[in-house]
């Protein structure tokens, strides 16, 4: 709808502006975490406001992660008529242009989802893994521009991959850190705050 009634080129900065919005937002809800994890040092009304809205917080961020989730998704959302635009109308590569891109597109998405996630997941707590969240969603952000102004085919294709791979990292990270929030024994243990 944006590419039928403000052009492509609108359509690439709506989406890329979409995908760097979540960055900032996980990277500001990352260091509000940091914070809430810290023992504090002195007493003060900040200190016991933090402490008495602990829970409000924790579902705050659950939310916030979901919310992100979505946020990033529609970002992301016009890859697949982003692919027929480049491959049809851009480059006139016909249908069978086009099934090689959608197969580049899935074969990335596959070694993010499976062989990537897997390993950063693996050596990441929940804080690396929160910052990998606004690290993928900037990439993924930075990655739609060159897709979008690529010089040939090939550039496209190759960039493409590459953003494929980015994105299916993302999935399994919002998911893992769903998972450590909902979790009761993590959730206490990321939030629990000792007060002298």
């Amino acid at each position: 709808m944006i590419i039928e009634n403000y052009g492509w080129r609108s359509a690439f900065i709506f989406n890329s502006s979409s995908s760097v919005l979540s960055a900032l937002c996980f990277f500001l809800i990352h260091t509000v975490t940091r914070t809430l994890d810290r023992k504090p040092q002195t007493h003060s009304i900040w200190r016991d406001l933090i402490k008495g809205e602990r829970l409000v917080w924790r579902g705050q961020l659950l939310r916030s992660v979901i919310l992100l989730d979505v946020l990033y998704c529609f970002g992301v959302g016009g890859t697949d008529l982003a692919i027929k635009f480049f491959a049809l109308d851009v480059y006139g590569l016909g249908s069978s242009g086009l099934g090689v891109l959608y197969f580049l597109y899935g074969i990335g998405a596959a070694i993010g989802a499976l062989m990537l996630s897997r390993w950063f997941l693996r050596r990441l707590d929940f804080h690396k893994q929160y910052l990998l969240l606004g690290i993928i969603s900037f990439g993924e952000g930075v990655f739609f521009a060159p897709f979008a102004i690529g010089p040939s085919a090939i550039h496209s294709a190759i960039t493409l991959t590459l953003r494929a791979m980015i994105m299916g990292i993302f999935s399994p990270t919002v998911y893992t850190v769903m998972v450590q929030l909902t979790s009761s024994g993590s959730a206490e243990e990321f939030f629990h705050t000792e007060w002298e």
